[in-house]
């Protein structure tokens, strides 16, 4: 509750910029902000690195860019270390896929994703597969500082959870998606929120 509520106090403080809620991601539109100026700061996935990269002029390569952990809370719950979201690029297999699918997917996984060659490809795109097979590698990258952050991030965490629309059935996670978004245009309350998405479960 209190997470939802900040969230909406910053919304009411004027903290995003204005339309924000018609900015989209899958345009890079909101990565523009950041490298263009219009924007001080982001809190999003480690794949806009490449965008950033490519499509932002000097930004990355002049050291414009810094990065962090989310700050903990003080007197928060919980283990700072944990992680939740996509901080490297990482496989997964359903749970409802049969044997058979899931020895191909393992197979793919091993033979067409995951040899050195791969890896490295990833590596030098400012990517990096959770895998050990990157860590020796990552040193020698002209983004060795990034990726070691995102590293360790993703192999030291205790728990490392999916985003939320990932980790949900696709049905759940429209629910989820439309919600936040009504979260931050103020048109439900933390409460009505919680009740909202707490209808979805099981569906």
């Amino acid at each position: 509750m209190d997470m939802l509520t900040k969230v909406q106090d910053l919304v009411k403080a004027n903290g995003f910029i204005k339309g924000f809620s018609s900015i989209t991601a899958d345009s890079n539109a909101d990565v523009a902000l950041l490298y263009t100026g219009r924007a001080a700061m982001m809190v999003h996935g480690a794949w806009t690195y490449g965008t950033m990269q490519t499509s932002g002029g000097d930004f990355v390569s002049g050291g414009h860019l810094g990065y962090m952990n989310f700050p903990p809370v003080e007197g928060g719950k919980g283990d700072p270390s944990d992680t939740v979201g996509n901080p490297g690029q990482y496989l997964s297999i359903s749970a409802k896929a049969t044997a058979a699918e899931k020895e191909t997917a393992k197979n793919f996984f091993k033979t067409a994703i995951l040899d050195s060659a791969d890896v490295k490809a990833w590596v030098d795109s400012g990517n990096i597969p959770v895998t050990p097979q990157a860590q020796p590698l990552l040193s020698s990258s002209k983004d060795a500082q990034w990726l070691h952050f995102q590293y360790d991030i993703a192999s030291k965490a205790k728990n490392f959870a999916q985003s939320w629309d990932q980790a949900l059935s696709p049905q759940q996670a429209e629910i989820l998606l439309d919600n936040i978004a009504k979260l931050f245009q103020l048109q439900v309350t933390p409460q009505q929120w919680i009740d909202n998405m707490n209808g979805v479960i099981g569906k």
